[in-house]
């Protein structure tokens, strides 16, 4: 498990599906990690968390999109009752 500190951490990116914001890469190098009173195991865990996020983010716009596409394809259905084709 990674250290966890006192510091304050920035505010999670908010995630809005269509809107996926992919996670800022981590910093790595020790003049900015200790510039910004970071530890290692900090920033890996805001990396994480932000990737985690994304993932989530890219899951809820798959499952919306799908969601939209039915949503289509029932009003065609419903206007061409005379089609009957598989999608």
């Amino acid at each position: 498990m990674l250290p966890l500190s006192t510091h304050a951490q920035p505010a999670p990116v908010q995630q809005v599906p269509g809107h996926c914001i992919y996670p800022s890469q981590p910093l790595v190098d020790e003049a900015s990690l200790h510039a910004l009173d970071l530890t290692m195991g900090e920033e890996l865990a805001r990396f994480m968390n932000e990737a985690q996020a994304y993932s989530q983010c890219l899951d809820a716009t798959k499952q919306q999109l799908n969601s939209e596409v039915d949503q289509y394809m029932q009003q065609y259905r419903e206007a061409h009752p005379m089609v009957d084709t598989e999608y």
